[in-house]
């Protein structure tokens, strides 16, 4: 195998990787926004039970899900530009073609 295929080989494999990871972050993610529907649906007011802590927490929950969603997608991005940590690297044969 020559190196531009191993090269090519190894971020194919680093994106495949971030795209699990971004799947598994997302089903956490939607099971944050359904902790937090359902707390809010148990909320009585009439009996002066509240969830306001388990939400908030639960809602911060979500956006840090969010962000490293989107930090993956980023970095999927630069994998396909070659950038790498910021220095500049050629592009892999195949996302080029």
């Amino acid at each position: 195998m020559s190196p531009k295929n191993e090269k090519d080989d190894a971020f194919a494999s680093q994106i495949a990787d971030l795209e699990k990871e971004i799947e598994t972050l997302t089903l956490e993610k939607q099971n944050a926004e359904a902790k937090v529907k359902e707390l809010r649906e148990a909320e009585d007011p009439a009996r002066s039970i509240w969830f306001a802590q388990e939400i908030f927490a639960f809602q911060q929950e979500k956006l840090r899900l969010e962000v490293e969603v989107e930090l993956r997608r980023k970095k999927i991005n630069r994998l396909r530009l070659g950038i790498d940590d910021g220095n500049m690297a050629p592009p892999p044969i195949s996302a080029l073609q």
